[in-house]
């Protein structure tokens, strides 16, 4: 009986056969969320147990032995030392699913039964192929063991796999870890197969990733799965998903987690977002940058997180909040109490709003429509910005009412131009009540805005129609605290004077409340007196002390403008000019002054003299010499332009360029006082322009434009002045239009001043 026993244990024969028999017919299909199969060994009579670690599966017999399982799903063969032949191979089926039984894997020809069961030839029938279809199939049939399988074998085959939304599935099949670690790093690994926003085959119907959204923060204890859902929320933004998905995680954040989580998990999402666009859309990333720390702030805003939402506001941009967002972490602010606090986000509000209300947006603004006079019988259709078209004859009377009349003297006009003036932003009181409060608590403290700000608040607050007073107000308010306050004040209100023009006023401000920390040239003082007695000039009376002023700039080229008006201005220029130059050679003066005072004299020379005059400031400086500045030059450019010499003037221009293509041109004194090769820049072009269009000149004017818009680039809205030039030069060229369309037998440019 012991020999038929053994040989029937041996595999050989009928008693062979019938045990293999019973084995199929006594196995068991693993319960779900077994994570083995458990083949009987009838030998021992028992099963194995499992213990499941972190990395590995060991597993442990009755014999005391420790058995490590790799990541490769089977365990190798060992040694019965009973029976001298390999343990049965133990191989491990997906926790989540049930579909893979122990009959269909042992009957699928895998390496398990090949030595088992002396099987002498391996069934090879139903094992996937390394593809993407293959991987998809699976996923689609809920077989996520076998095609977690497949994507290791693809991976490791070298095998690209191809995003599909389908790996979502996968992914939420994951989220039935009990271990964290694990959950995270499952769901990350199938979310990233997941197609990016731009992708052919995006996931947006009926919504991004509705299926996980609902898993995760529609179901269950979403507490509890926090980790796994802040972890969502970073891979969404970086396949560029962030709303709706980052609104719904906030609103859990704000309940469940802390505010350095919340930050934490903020800076995240921007980079990822930020990230996902600089690979795309480079000119998109701001944007999102701002849409998530909006997010934040009035996220963090309502939770109280105030220090977090104060953060986020100091972080370095290149753009601003939108104006609820300061008001929002005011009130926010206020209500905690927090005022120093409060003075620094009023600081970045109203810069934000100086910076923001006077700007025209290069997005928004439409360029005036021109006309194309190099080309005046092409039909130019209008464009997104509004630049070039002519409208037919038929249509005049929809387009151009006014003109009719003159378009009625002509039955066959070439052209007609349509213009449309830009109307810049609208400043607000409420803004101007704003800046108002904002300065006058910070002189009550014995601090000083930035002088930029105050020049805006002066230009917005005579936008709006406000009283003088106010001015006043805020003047002896300065005057009263502190030399510092008193010095920076007047300083802003010269430069916003020098800005607007006001030259009268400037003289009037200087001699009530300062001194020149720098005696003025002797010619300049007598030349003031007799200012000050021509134009009987009242200057109000001041109780507060005179202080030494370091920009005496500001009262010289007042002089020089105001003087143009005084009997003999000629005279009296020449004068001024040799006694500034004597001055210099005695006493050394900072780079601003030099420039400033020396372009005066040489727009002086241009409007009482001509351009003869100007130019001898250039020969002069060559013979002492001295170096002219890239302003000086600008200037001269100027008066040539004005004078009609635009030879001169185009020859000059083409010299700078010179130096910006080979770095062999004019020779100029930077800001820093070195001498340099002088490169152009939009201001040179402007002068230039500005030259040609009070002198009517179209043609010279056209051709320095197509010089500027060839070496730089220039876009409508960013620049005041410059913008006012060029509408001055589209002005010209549709009174010139008009003047052809009424008269077409005269071709010679007309202008009237």
């Amino acid at each position: 009986m012991r020999f038929l026993a053994l040989w029937g244990t041996s595999g050989r024969g009928f008693l062979g056969q019938l045990r293999r028999a019973l084995i199929l017919s006594n196995a068991k299909q693993p319960k779900p969320g077994n994570g083995f199969i458990q083949p009987c060994i009838p030998e021992f009579g028992v099963k194995p147990r499992a213990i499941v670690a972190k990395q590995q599966i060991i597993i442990r017999p009755n014999n005391g032995c420790l058995l490590p399982v790799s990541h490769s799903w089977s365990l190798p063969g060992t040694c019965n030392p009973l029976l001298h032949r390999p343990f049965a191979r133990t191989v491990v089926v997906n926790r989540r699913s049930s579909s893979h039984s122990a009959i269909g894997h042992l009957i699928s020809g895998s390496s398990t039964t090949a030595w088992l069961y002396d099987d002498a030839q391996q069934i090879p029938g139903n094992l996937p192929e390394l593809s993407n279809e293959a991987l998809v199939d699976l996923v689609q049939e809920k077989k996520y063991g076998a095609a977690d399988r497949l994507r290791i074998q693809l991976l490791e085959s070298g095998v690209e796999i191809e995003p599909h939304p389908i790996y979502e599935q996968a992914a939420i099949s994951n989220l039935q870890w009990s271990n964290v670690d694990q959950c995270i790093a499952h769901f990350t690994t199938w979310f990233s197969f997941v197609p990016a926003y731009d992708h052919s085959n995006p996931p947006v119907y009926p919504g991004p990733f509705i299926a996980t959204r609902r898993a995760l923060l529609q179901s269950g204890e979403p507490v509890v799965r926090l980790p796994v859902i802040l972890r969502f929320g970073v891979i969404a933004a970086s396949l560029g998903y962030v709303d709706p998905i980052l609104q719904e995680i906030l609103d859990l954040l704000v309940r469940f987690s802390t505010p350095e989580v919340g930050a934490a998990f903020m800076h995240d999402v921007e980079n990822a977002a930020v990230q996902y666009w600089l690979a795309r859309q480079p000119e998109r990333a701001d944007a999102a940058s701002r849409n998530c720390r909006s997010l934040a702030i009035h996220c963090f805003c309502q939770a109280g997180w105030l220090s977090q939402a104060i953060q986020f506001m100091r972080l370095d941009r290149d753009y601003d909040f939108a104006q609820e967002m300061y008001i929002l972490l005011l009130d926010s602010l206020r209500k905690a109490g927090r005022r120093d606090d409060v003075d620094e986000v009023e600081h970045m509000y109203f810069s934000a709003t100086l910076r923001g209300d006077r700007r025209i947006e290069p997005s928004t603004s439409r360029t005036p429509f021109r006309l194309n006079v190099s080309h005046p019988e092409r039909t130019i259709q209008p464009t997104q910005r509004g630049a070039l078209y002519t409208v037919d004859t038929n249509d005049a009377d929809k387009s151009l009412p006014s003109i009719m009349p003159v378009v009625a003297n002509n039955p066959n006009p070439p052209w007609i131009l349509v213009g449309e003036e830009l109307k810049d932003r609208p400043v607000s009181r409420a803004t101007v009540a704003f800046q108002l409060r904002f300065i006058s608590r910070w002189l009550k403290r014995n601090r000083m805005p930035e002088i930029i700000q105050i020049i805006r608040f002066m230009d917005d607050l005579t936008t709006v129609g406000g009283s003088p007073r106010v001015i006043v107000w805020l003047r002896h308010r300065a005057l009263r605290k502190s030399e510092y306050l008193a010095l920076n004040w007047m300083k802003a209100e010269l430069r916003y004077n020098n800005i607007e023009e006001q030259y009268e006023k400037i003289v009037g401000l200087f001699l009530a409340y300062l001194t020149p920390m720098i005696p003025l040239p002797d010619t300049f003082s007598r030349t003031l007196a007799q200012i000050v007695e021509q134009k009987n000039y009242r200057i109000p009376e001041s109780t507060y002390p005179k202080h030494a002023f370091h920009d005496r700039w500001l009262l010289m080229k007042a002089i020089i403008k105001l003087a143009l008006d005084l009997p003999n201005p000629e005279r009296t220029i020449r004068k001024l000019y040799s006694d500034y130059l004597h001055a210099l050679s005695k006493q050394r003066t900072f780079t601003r002054e030099r420039s400033e005072v020396l372009s005066t004299l040489i727009s002086a020379f241009g409007r009482c003299s001509g351009a003869d005059a100007a130019l001898q400031v250039l020969n002069d400086a060559r013979m002492r010499g001295r170096v002219l500045n890239q302003r000086e030059y600008e200037v001269l450019i100027g008066v040539l332009a004005q004078a009609g010499k635009s030879d001169k003037a185009i020859r000059m221009l083409k010299e700078i360029e010179k130096g910006s293509a080979t770095g062999q041109g004019l020779q100029g004194m930077g800001p820093d006082g070195e001498v340099k090769v002088v490169t152009p820049r939009l201001t040179t072009y402007g002068r230039a322009i500005e030259g040609f269009v009070e002198a009517g000149l179209l043609e010279p004017a056209l051709e320095v434009e197509g010089m500027m818009k060839r070496t730089l680039s220039y876009t409508y809205g960013l620049n005041k002045r410059l913008d006012a030039v060029m509408r001055s030069l589209w002005d010209l060229e549709m009174r010139m239009a008009l003047g052809e369309i009424s008269t077409p037998s005269t071709r010679k440019a007309s202008v009237p001043r």
